[in-house]
């Protein structure tokens, strides 16, 4: 594959890539403290491959390019924490395939692929050789996804040239191609003898390749730059390679350490800070230049590792004072860095952070009674303040206990005498997916209170003794069968699930019901359940 960098080492291509989330906007804006649910859990860090940054808006294109997508041939995946693939083909063919790693996601997120169908004002001699749109716009990776553009043939120009954009042209400036384009897959993963080019992607926006030369860069290089300061410096480095020791000094300097360095009294930097430190490090190792950075790299260990102590447990204190349960995102997303920057006893004290935090008393109480002319029956159930608590999987809480009887009787009017006995259950909230607690979006304040649960199934005994007969034994099962048949909808697999949506999961309020059937013989069946979850966080 041609690159628009004569063969020179491959960190020099790639370097642009770390410019992309490292460089500009080193004197961010700090967040403020009230951030929404869905901040917190993936904070949307500027890592947005352009953008003005929130400022004015930005001055028209330097280059008037316009792009149109092609919405009949857009393509949606769901894809979270366990990673997934994604493929779109344009019109004339060529083929888009979006590889996302495992563990780049803390949450399912539906990610869409649209192939551009015309490209308006592109400064290559020889056109596009294909460009797509991804969407959702400026959502980060932890590990960077592998896009690949497979045309049916490559473009008549000598060089490939990778290009990026927003909207529908905005910012439109040039990008390096990933070299090996296909090293990063799993084996076979893709399969096809067509040319292929390779784009990393640590942060959601539309990408292409066209097919130009020489001529075509020289020109670009008279042209104004991005106005947004990380798209004019990975131009340049596209446009003007460097020797990428120094620029990656720089980088460490300029931007790396005085992140970092902020990030040390600052809690909503932490984020913003490692994942710079992170990106850069990447960059490092890719360029194989570890060896020039011993100092920096200790340097930013030592520093991220203050970081996350003080933030886990700032974090870990406003979920236990505040009533906070949603202050876990952060302690999982820092979690997650800590396992790469810290040592075991380090990561297990943010792992018991996260329990502490994540605990809950559920309580289930259930109330049936079935009536019909000359009879009637009441059972009355209650599990009885359940704790849930995290695994280190997520935002997850899990737990069981008994579910007892307060009350069983059978009732009549005859002459006949019942005499009831009755076993609890296992309330089970540990072998099935528990509590969780997921984020709307990344832009609602909103998160979504989700239980798995089986209540099992309490055991029913009833002695029926009536005068000159012999006593009859019957073992029933009523306060489960109606349980089932009244909630039907909610059955998923072994047990049943239930969700609500929240602004603020220390609000949660539980769930409530008041639901009728009939039973066998016509007789009516009423339940009153109720279902509440209780925030009991532990230091």
């Amino acid at each position: 594959m041609n690159t628009p960098i004569s063969h020179r080492t491959v960190g020099l291509v790639s370097l642009a890539l770390l410019v992309i989330v490292l460089l500009g906007n080193s004197a961010q804006a700090q967040p403020t403290s009230q951030q929404t649910a869905s901040e917190n859990y993936r904070v949307a860090l500027p890592l947005v491959i352009g953008g003005s940054g929130g400022g004015a808006s930005p001055p028209a294109n330097p280059v008037a390019v316009h792009f149109i997508h092609d919405a009949s041939r857009s393509v949606h995946a769901a894809i979270g924490p366990e990673g997934g693939t994604l493929n779109a083909i344009a019109a004339d063919g060529t083929r888009f395939e979006l590889f996302v790693p495992p563990g780049s996601l803390d949450f399912i997120e539906t990610i869409t692929l649209t192939p551009v169908l015309r490209a308006e004002g592109l400064p290559f001699s020889n056109g596009p050789i294909g460009a797509v749109n991804l969407e959702p716009a400026g959502l980060s990776f932890y590990e960077p996804a592998l896009l690949r553009v497979i045309p049916p043939a490559l473009g008549a120009g000598p060089l490939t040239i990778g290009f990026t954009y927003d909207g529908a042209g905005e910012q439109f400036h040039l990008r390096p191609l990933f070299p090996g384009s296909g090293q990063q897959l799993q084996p076979n993963a893709f399969l096809t003898d067509a040319p292929v080019i390779g784009m990393q992607i640590s942060s959601i926006r539309p990408v292409g390749v066209g097919s130009g030369n020489q001529a075509d860069l020289t020109k670009q290089q008279t042209q104004p730059a991005p106005s947004d300061p990380m798209d004019a410096t990975e131009q340049q480095l596209v446009l003007e390679p460097d020797m990428f020791v120094e620029a990656l000094a720089s980088v460490f300097d300029t931007v790396v350490r005085p992140n970092l360095q902020q990030a040390e009294t600052n809690d909503q930097l932490t984020d913003l800070a490692i994942t710079k430190f992170d990106q850069w490090l990447h960059w490092v190792d890719t360029t194989d230049s570890r060896t020039h950075f011993i100092s920096q790299f200790s340097e930013g260990r030592d520093r991220i590792r203050r970081i996350l102590l003080r933030s886990s447990a700032n974090a870990a204190e406003r979920c236990f004072s505040q009533k906070r349960p949603e202050e876990g995102f952060r302690l999982l997303r820092w979690m997650r860095y800590a396992k790469t920057y810290l040592g075991s006893s380090e990561v297990a004290a943010i792992e018991a952070k996260l329990r502490g935090c994540l605990t809950f008393e559920l309580t289930f109480h259930s109330h049936l009674t079935e009536q019909a002319p000359g009879f009637g029956y009441v059972y009355t159930l209650e599990a009885n303040k359940i704790v849930l608590q995290a695994s280190t999987a997520g935002m997850r809480a899990v737990g069981s206990g008994p579910l007892n009887w307060l009350e069983f009787s059978w009732t009549a009017g005859g002459p006949c005498l019942f005499n009831t006995a009755a076993t609890p259950s296992s309330f089970d909230v540990q072998t099935l997916p528990g509590l969780t607690i997921t984020p709307v979006s990344r832009t609602s304040p909103a998160v979504n209170i989700t239980l798995h649960y089986d209540p099992g199934i309490p055991g029913e005994r009833t002695t029926i003794t009536c005068p000159g007969a012999q006593p009859v034994v019957a073992n029933t099962n009523g306060w489960r069968s109606y349980f089932e048949k009244m909630h039907a909808n909610e059955r998923v697999g072994n047990g049943y699930r239930v969700t609500s949506r929240v602004v603020g999961a220390g609000k949660f309020p539980g769930w409530v019901y008041h639901l009728t059937t009939t039973g066998p013989s016509g007789q009516e069946a009423i339940e009153d359940t109720q279902i509440s979850i209780e925030h009991k966080p532990q230091q």
